[in-house]
């Protein structure tokens, strides 16, 4: 697939099936993000994957604090360069 093509075919996702992911599509998608580059090769990632009670806990806690603190996302994603 071409850069352009990629740019153009994407889509956001906002509906998301309630089968699970098998844990071997997941270990093939680590393998194949772990070869992503990362400036000055620093790698600064750390992947935990969970799942059943573990993964619902989590997802409660993170919205909730999504609707108490909204704005902490915001020094997550960092603008480059200046607005016109």
């Amino acid at each position: 697939m071409e850069f352009e093509e990629a740019v153009r075919s994407r889509r956001s996702v906002r509906a998301f099936r309630p089968d699970p992911v098998s844990q071997e599509t997941i270990r093939a998608l680590i393998d194949t993000a772990r070869c992503a580059p990362s400036g000055t090769n620093i790698q600064p990632w750390k992947v935990h994957v969970v799942s059943g009670a573990t993964r619902e806990r989590l997802e409660r806690e993170v919205l909730a604090h999504r609707e108490t603190r909204p704005a902490d996302g915001v020094a997550e994603f960092p603008r480059m360069g200046k607005r016109k």
